[in-house]
């Protein structure tokens, strides 16, 4: 079962985005959320539904950011992203890096993910 960490430190995205620059690289998944609305609650629930059922592996890292308790990093997510913030939101980044896929309120749903995510 894939597991969701957490990201709360900006030296922590920071790494993570140089990271990813390298060829070969893991893709990154990153879901984006507000502790506060109810939309989030329930985009939430499918990402954790759908994350629970991949397996564990090296080439996917997962990461959830709390907008609000990390702002910084949500803003920072999106400046070098290109990405407008949104929340919630779904955004798949491939070695290079390449923006594979992003998805924000009733767009993050199974389907999307099943043909985005792979598992």
């Amino acid at each position: 079962m894939a597991t969701i960490q957490s990201l709360t430190d900006m030296s922590h995205w920071q790494t993570l985005w140089e990271e990813v620059n390298v060829p070969n690289a893991p893709s990154l998944l990153i879901f984006k959320r507000s502790p506060t609305c109810p939309t989030s609650f329930w985009a939430e629930g499918i990402f954790r539904g759908y994350v629970a059922a991949l397996p564990e592996r090296e080439s996917l890292l997962i990461y959830s950011v709390d907008v609000v308790a990390a702002r910084p990093i949500s803003r920072q997510i999106a400046a070098d992203t290109g990405i407008q913030h949104e929340s919630p939101q779904a955004i798949l980044i491939n070695a290079g890096p390449k923006i594979a896929w992003n998805a924000s309120h009733g767009d993050i749903d199974n389907e999307a993910l099943t043909q985005y995510v792979p598992a």
